[in-house]
């Protein structure tokens, strides 16, 4: 069983125009700050100044130090300026479903439910019955960074992204019937060409019928954000923000790393990796002679690609990590967000044990993220 509970209280954009400067990509995205400092050149009203705020600087030379006390003190300055902004309302007690429509996937609608999960349905070593199921596992550094913006700010910005079976393929179809029952609330042209749109869903009838739709599945498959979920969980909260959809319609785009290697030779690099991980030679690849070390390797590949490769020859069969396309949402209000970041969905905000959104369109291939404040 799934539980999925309306946000109580989530900043969301005013229209679609305020959605398509408020959202961005997901801050783990970039390759680094100087990218994100860039995008905020370009975009100054973009989330990022919040879940980034390090980088809001006046130069490359003088971006800040990642969740250090200043970079958090600006975040909190940043969120509350969002509040207040003319770009973003407060709205009570919604759900939304979740649109991204894929220019390379035209026959496919990727279409899901979002609003707070719960903390408990984690499947951890305290709770090995939980229904939902993490991708890999979780560092704790990066979850209490995550968590100390939330203190700061008094709002999850930031949406797990998750599949469900949806074996009898009815919750797709309801879905579908009611985004074809009405126009989008919101709708953002991401830069790769995908479409992003956002129905808020406040009546209750509704929002109950798609509750017990989601409550028949019997387990949830986490595709990005476990980092956000453990944050939560870690602060004691009972939700976290979430988007579900059908995981036959996600679409999985290759996610690589490059990483700097230390000073090995190649082929001790490569019987390092291979005492965790499992590694091939795609066919036609060079075989790589050199003692040289090689100076970059890509760590991170995806199913829908058959993998990414490792020092050249090599391709990593366990280095994965799966991406569904998405959006950003900024939900809840001054305390009291979720989907990765780029897609109009909610941000909450309100008590630890509240959720409410505010909800604002991502810009990159609209990730979803969405935050969630608490008094």
């Amino acid at each position: 069983m799934i539980t999925i509970t309306p946000v109580r209280r989530a900043l969301i954009p005013v229209d679609s125009a305020a959605a398509a400067l408020v959202s961005a990509p997901n801050y783990d995205e970039f390759q680094g700050d100087r990218e994100i400092w860039d995008l905020l050149q370009k975009n100054p009203m973009s989330v990022l100044r919040v879940t980034m705020a390090h980088c809001q600087a006046d130069s490359p030379a003088t971006i800040g130090v990642r969740d250090s006390q200043d970079a958090l003190a600006k975040a909190s300055t940043n969120m509350e300026e969002l509040e207040a902004s003319e770009l973003t309302v407060e709205v009570r007690d919604i759900l939304w479903v979740y649109e991204i429509e894929d220019p390379g996937r035209p026959h496919v609608r990727q279409i899901g439910l979002g609003g707070m999960a719960r903390t408990d349905e984690i499947r951890t070593d305290a709770t090995p019955e939980g229904t939902i199921i993490r991708n890999e596992g979780v560092r704790e550094p990066k979850a209490r960074g995550r968590a100390d913006l939330i203190q700061a700010t008094s709002a999850i910005i930031g949406m797990v992204n998750n599949g469900v079976d949806d074996a009898s393929g009815e919750f797709q179809k309801q879905l579908e019937a009611h985004a074809s029952g009405a126009p989008p609330d919101l709708e953002v042209l991401d830069q790769h060409g995908n479409r992003h749109r956002v129905w808020i869903v406040r009546d209750e009838e509704t929002i109950h019928r798609l509750q017990a739709l989601l409550a028949e599945e019997p387990h949830a498959y986490v595709a990005d954000g476990n980092h956000r979920s453990a944050a939560a969980a870690m602060l004691g909260y009972e939700h976290f923000l979430s988007v579900f959809f059908s995981a036959r319609t996600m679409g999985i785009r290759p996610y690589n790393r490059l990483v700097r290697t230390p000073a090995l030779p190649a082929d001790q690099l490569a019987a390092a990796i291979r005492e965790r991980f499992a590694l091939d030679t795609p066919a036609g690849a060079p075989t790589r002679t050199s003692t040289s070390p090689p100076r970059l390797m890509r760590s991170d590949s995806t199913p829908a690609t058959g993998g990414g490769s490792v020092c050249a020859p090599y391709r990593a069969r366990s280095i994965r990590r799966t991406r569904p396309r998405r959006s950003t949402t900024v939900s809840s209000r001054r305390i009291s967000s979720s989907t990765s970041s780029g897609s109009p969905t909610p941000v909450t905000t309100g008590s630890p044990s509240s959720a409410a959104t505010k909800t604002r369109p991502g810009c990159k291939g609209r990730w979803t993220k969405g935050v969630r404040r608490m008094r």
